[in-house]
């Protein structure tokens, strides 16, 4: 079997956080800033997107409603 290729149990998952927060501690405030800041752009860019595939979905119902 390939032992290596294992799932991390919440032992191995708690380690690895732990020392990210070592590494990153002092970064760590502003890195949640940014991913905070980054998400409702991300959403507003998301409703955006299909608001214009709604709007072209429309046109192309109309076009073939006026082509018969």
């Amino acid at each position: 079997m390939l032992f290596g290729f294992v799932m991390p149990g919440p032992i191995e998952i708690g380690i690895c956080l732990f020392i990210a927060v070592l590494i990153f501690g002092g970064r760590l405030p502003s890195l949640m800033k940014s991913v905070g800041q980054a998400i409702p752009s991300f959403r507003k860019g998301y409703k955006e997107v299909e608001v214009e595939i709604a709007g072209m979905a429309d046109d192309l119902d109309l076009s073939k409603k006026e082509k018969t």
